[in-house]
């Protein structure tokens, strides 16, 4: 005879399934989410996580789209208040050319003329959003460039130049008085951390690697110590700045006692303001492809330039690198040119086309008896000025400062605002003279060129406005349905887990009523047997 409650253990294993689906309503009707974990749904949680990148994305894109409609009515404010004074100015100038005033009537007129002036060029020396000028980023060098004034060599290039454990800091400062564009901006990628190296009996050290005394400046020159304590070597890291370059001087030492072969290459990673894909000119001949050069081929300099100011020789931003001459203690062994990765390479074979640019100067190793040396050097900063021309795309030097706003959620979604000069000097107006009355005539020609120049600057910050206003409505559009599909994924459905809830609370309860019923067949069973006893 068996005796067993199947019933009963039936029921409990129900009762366990429900209170775990009973455990699930509870835990999403709590969080308001369908997705709670991984398990719940791999696929659907792997989908609303790049919904929610997207959306987090959309929201703060839609913010700096935001702050970029405040910049643009910023502007236009200033070129507002800049317009009604250069309308006032030019009634005076109708004023003045009348014969009807006297030189003193006239010198009167100039002074209020004068005042305008004056209060134009501090409208557009003020316009600032979250302290950036807006009205004045052309070249605020042209005039001295034009009129011959020498440059300024302190200022253009940034210094210090390296960092406290000899990174290159590579970048302009004021750039060449021939152009704004090549104002602050950097001629090496990132924190300057390239591949530079030592080699050492056939063992490549990189001198970020190495034991490193940090940078001191010496009389404008920044020295930098590495050493290789197992071979005993010392490299010193000379950088200055001269002129328009810096130079790049490394001092190799042997303290060991015994004789080895050592080799130095100096690397960079060379990118142009914006462009990391900057294009070089070697022999005058644009580099496509990978390219090594040894020997009688090496150059004596070479040119990397900003693609988007201009081709060739017309960017407005150009560097330059000088590997031969005689300025160079000793001529290099190779100098390569390609993706940056590839010719940090002691072994390195050219290959085919490269995007992301850099280049190399190597000296081969050579043997160095204890106590020997050798010094070599390079420079590289700022190319030859380019001539005064407009960039390739039409826009004006007066236009050559760019902001670009992350208008979306991926890389590539941009938005460019170019700002302008529209100070005295860059609308010709900053020596206007309306005495005697045929300067005052003469001054109208000037004056309806300059009125054109800021109406067309506010018309131009008028179309960025409705254009980022077009922007947003966009933006928030795509931001409402990404969200409601998402939600569709993630959230949960209130009223069928509201109901899920309800029916595994009954049954939950029903099932403990039937076990509390099944546990009552053995108590019978067992009553029936002492029965049977007595």
């Amino acid at each position: 005879m068996y005796i067993s409650n199947l019933i009963a253990s039936h029921g409990a294993n129900q009762l366990l399934n429900i209170e775990k689906r009973k455990a699930i309503a509870t835990e999403r009707l709590s969080s308001g989410l369908r997705i709670n974990h991984a398990g719940d749904d791999a696929a659907g949680l792997t989908i609303s996580e790049k919904m929610r990148a997207q959306i987090r994305g959309l929201s703060q894109a839609g913010r700096n789209i935001q702050d970029g409609i405040s910049l643009s009515q910023t502007a236009e404010g200033g070129l507002a208040e800049i317009t009604n004074n250069l309308q006032r100015i030019r009634e005076l100038a109708v004023q003045a050319a009348n014969d009807t005033l006297t030189s003193d009537d006239r010198a009167m007129v100039q002074d209020e003329v004068t005042q305008l002036i004056q209060g134009n060029d501090q409208i557009a020396n003020s316009t600032e959003f979250n302290q950036i000028t807006l009205l004045n980023n052309a070249s605020r060098h042209q005039q001295s460039a034009i009129s011959g004034t020498a440059l300024n060599d302190e200022n253009i290039l940034s210094s210090p130049p390296v960092g406290n454990n000899g990174n290159l800091l590579f970048r302009t400062n004021q750039g060449y008085p021939t152009t704004a564009a090549d104002d602050n901006q950097t001629l090496i990628f990132g924190s300057g951390d390239s591949a530079r190296s030592v080699k050492v009996g056939g063992t490549v050290y990189q001198l970020q690697s190495l034991t490193i005394t940090p940078t001191i400046e010496e009389s404008g020159t920044f020295k930098t110590v590495y050493k290789v304590p197992a071979q005993d070597v010392e490299i010193t890291q000379k950088v200055r700045i001269v002129q328009d370059k810096y130079e790049i001087r490394y001092s190799v030492i042997n303290n060991s006692t015994t004789a080895q072969d050592i080799g130095l290459m100096f690397h960079i990673d060379t990118m142009l303001g914006n462009d990391d894909a900057a294009p070089f000119i070697v022999n005058g001949s644009p580099v496509t492809t990978e390219t090594k050069y040894v020997g009688a081929d090496i150059p004596d300099s070479f040119t990397v330039y900003n693609q988007h100011t201009g081709s060739g020789a017309n960017a407005e931003i150009q560097a330059q690198g000088i590997i031969k001459g005689s300025d160079i203690l000793e001529t290099p062994s190779a100098f390569g040119v390609g993706n940056f990765s590839s010719v940090a390479n002691w072994d390195w074979v050219p290959g085919g086309a490269f995007s992301d640019s850099g280049y190399m100067v190597r000296w081969d190793p050579r043997t160095l008896n204890p106590g020997d040396s050798f010094e070599v050097n390079t420079f590289y900063g700022l190319s030859v000025p380019p001539v005064v021309t407009a960039p390739t795309t039409g826009t004006s030097l007066e236009e050559l400062y760019q902001l670009q706003l992350q208008v979306g959620p991926n890389a590539g979604n941009q938005f460019t605002i170019e700002l302008s000069d529209v100070r005295s000097q860059s609308l010709a107006i900053d020596n206007l003279k309306v005495d005697p009355a045929e300067e005052a005539r003469r001054a109208l020609e000037k004056l309806d060129t300059a009125l054109q120049k800021v109406t067309t600057e506010r018309s131009k910050f008028g179309v960025y406005q409705s254009s980022l206003e077009r922007l947003f409505n966009i933006s928030q559009s795509y931001l409402e349905n990404l969200q409601a599909a998402e939600s569709r994924i993630r959230d949960v459905d209130m009223a069928k887990q509201i109901l899920e809830f309800s029916k595994t609370n009954i049954l939950s309860q029903t099932t403990e009523a039937m076990m509390a019923q099944a546990n009552q067949q053995p108590q019978q069973v067992l009553q029936l047997l002492q029965s049977i006893k007595s």
